[in-house]
């Protein structure tokens, strides 16, 4: 049932990124939105559940977009062992790192997009990687308090952790 919700918000996700974003504000630069629910998945979630869901949002972006084969599938990958391995070292229910480790993705990806293409892609050097950044500061929040109530596994903040009766 979890993998079902999963696929249905990767689905989602895609829907929004490539037919409303574009078809809403056309004259604006977006950033990867299934980069949200890589972060909410490396932190919150199981490492398989993680990892599947990290090749499946993968290995569809790869089919729509005009990376080359597997660009997405690899960072997605990576990002989630990236999370998990700072995560050790990270408090993460504090509710700004989610918000920043986004931001930080959608460096790294056009960072690495921009050396798959050889330096030839002039939007990494432009104003597009400024847009992106901001209105990934500004969304990812409210973005990700959505995912963590639809999925159920961090308690509301208005909500007492259950104690165990040791």
């Amino acid at each position: 049932m979890k993998y079902t919700r999963t696929g249905v918000v990767i689905l989602v996700l895609l829907i929004w990124q490539t037919v409303f974003a574009n078809w809403l504000f056309p004259e604006y630069p977006h950033y990867d939105v299934l980069l949200l629910l890589m972060v909410h998945a490396g932190l919150y979630e199981s490492w398989r559940h993680a990892v599947v869901c990290a090749i499946f949002a993968g290995v569809l972006m790869d089919n729509i977009s005009g990376e080359p084969f597997g660009f997405y599938t690899s960072f997605y990958f990576w990002s989630i062992v990236g999370i998990r391995l700072s995560a050790i070292y990270l408090y993460i229910l504090n509710r700004l790192l989610p918000t920043f480790l986004v931001a930080g993705l959608v460096f790294l990806e056009h960072c690495f997009s921009w050396l798959v293409w050889g330096g030839a892609e002039t939007a990494f050097l432009s104003g597009h990687l400024f847009a992106c950044e901001a209105e990934a500061l500004l969304t990812s929040w409210f973005m990700l308090a959505i995912f963590r109530r639809y999925f159920r596994e961090i308690p509301p903040v208005d909500m007492p952790v259950p104690v165990s009766r040791v």
